[in-house]
């Protein structure tokens, strides 16, 4: 079962809470308000994350678990009505702090659309 969740750092926490080699993408796409997969967890001073952008290396004092999203990053998916019929790619997972469930940036024929959609907005596209 793939494990979820947030990993809230802002450079106030520390930039020793991300390793050196992941440092300069954290610094140019913060994590916060991010979903991530959690990939592995077996070294108690790193736990990788794997978000929308690829994977960062983290301390793991900061990752708080949120439940499984419906869908995944890649995944085609289409928009269901009463919203305009599209079929795209998820390209992005945001955890909403306020509903606290994820929702999902959407990627149509090559540009990212401004729209955040909940799960039940979309279903499997083909």
């Amino acid at each position: 079962m793939t494990v979820w969740g947030t990993y809230p750092w802002f450079r106030e926490h520390g930039v020793e809470q991300i390793h050196p080699d992941s440092l300069e993408k954290a610094l140019q796409e913060p994590p916060y308000g991010k979903v991530f997969k959690l990939l592995s967890s077996g070294d108690p001073d790193w736990i990788e994350i794997k978000g929308a952008t690829g994977p960062l290396k983290v301390k793991p004092g900061l990752f708080r678990t949120v439940p499984p999203p419906t869908f995944d990053f890649g995944q085609v998916v289409r928009t269901l009505p009463p919203r305009t019929p599209r079929t795209g790619t998820v390209t992005g997972i945001q955890w909403h702090h306020e509903e606290k469930r994820a929702f999902y940036l959407l990627t149509v024929e090559g540009k990212q659309l401004s729209r955040r959609y909940w799960d039940d907005e979309l279903e499997v596209g083909n």
